[in-house]
């Protein structure tokens, strides 16, 4: 994928270059049958929407960035006695859920972190935590961090003008 000048505006392109790889021509004919695209084109529009407009663009919905916290949350372990009050919500899913959606990152909680976590913070009388050795949770920690960042827009903060009176 690059991104491509277009008009002054800047398009991201996605390049399916050919190839006579047995491993790839079958999947690349799959997506590109289930997606509608050109069988063969090589360059094709990604776009933001729920359709495509012409079988060279491949049209992407993406979720906001309250959507993505809201669904890692519920992923989150909480205390029971928060369950009970009314505190939290947990949502309740079945085996089969659980084994089509399972859980992205991990996310313990106990009076006290382990030593060696690999972040941590105290809410209430609780610590909530990543294991260390968990590497997908903190992957998925660190792209959670990375949207953040790309989600911030506002402009950095200009230091205060400071007069100082002279004679």
């Amino acid at each position: 994928m690059r991104l491509k000048p277009i008009k002054d505006t800047t398009n991201t392109v996605m390049y399916l270059y050919p190839t006579t790889d047995n491993d790839i021509v079958a999947p690349n004919r799959k997506v590109r049958a289930l997606l509608g695209l050109d069988a063969s084109a090589q360059e094709f529009n990604v776009v933001y929407g729920a359709y495509p407009g012409n079988d060279k663009e491949i049209a992407i919905q993406t979720r906001s960035i309250l959507q993505v916290m809201i669904d890692f949350g519920s992923y989150i372990d909480v205390p029971e006695t928060d369950l009970a009050e009314g505190r939290v919500y947990k949502p309740q899913r079945t085996p089969e859920q659980m084994r089509l959606f399972p859980p992205l990152f991990n996310i313990r909680n106990g009076p006290l972190a382990p030593d060696d976590a690999y972040v941590s913070i105290r809410y209430r009388n609780q610590v909530f935590w990543i294991d260390d050795r968990d590497q997908q949770s903190k992957s998925m920690f660190n792209s959670l961090l990375l949207l953040f960042s790309l989600t911030e827009t506002g402009q950095s903060q200009a230091a205060p003008l400071v007069t100082i009176p002279t004679r």
